[in-house]
C-alpha cells in the first residue's frame, strides 16, 4: 500500500522532532540519521513546506555537530529551492521564510555575501554550550 502525501508529511515532522530531542540530548549520529529520513519523507510528499522544514532540522544538525560550512550551504540552498517552491521572489535566500534560526538564535535576513567568518562570527554566541 503506497503511502499518501499527507503520510509522508507526517512521517517528516515525526523524524524533525525525533532529531530535535536527539540533539538535545547530545546523540549527534541518530540526530543525523532522523534528519536524513526527515528530508526523504518531506521529499516524497513533494511538499515544498515539509521540506523547508526538514532542512531547517538538517541545517540544525549540522550545526550542531560541528559541521558550519555544511549548515550555511545547506541553509542556502534550501532557501532558494523553497522560494522557487512557493513561487516567491525576493532579494535574500532567507527572505522566503522571513527568518533563519540557528542554534536557538534568530538571524532575519541574513547577508549570505558575508561569508563563512562573518558567519562564524555571528553565530559564535549560538553555538556555544553552556
Amino acid at each position: 500500500m503506497a503511502m499518501t502525501s499527507s503520510a509522508y508529511v507526517l512521517s517528516a515532522d515525526a523524524y524533525h522532532v525525533a532529531a530535535g530531542f536527539l540533539l538535545k540530548l547530545g546523540d549527534y549520529g541518530l540526530a543525523h540519521l532522523a534528519t536524513d529520513r526527515s528530508m526523504t519523507a518531506a521529499l516524497a510528499s513533494q511538499d515544498p513546506l515539509t521540506v523547508g522544514a526538514s532542512a531547517r532540522i538538517v541545517t540544525h544538525t549540522l550545526m550542531s555537530s560541528g559541521h558550519l560550512p555544511a549548515a550555511i550551504v545547506t541553509a542556502r540552498n534550501h532557501a532558494v529551492r523553497l522560494d522557487r517552491g512557493i513561487g516567491r521572489r525576493h532579494r535574500s535566500p532567507c527572505r522566503c521564510t522571513g527568518r533563519c534560526s540557528c542554534g536557538g538564535n534568530l538571524i532575519d535576513n541574513y547577508p549570505w555575501h558575508l561569508g563563512l567568518d562573518e558567519a562564524e562570527r555571528m553565530l559564535d554566541p549560538a553555538t556555544q554550550k553552556p
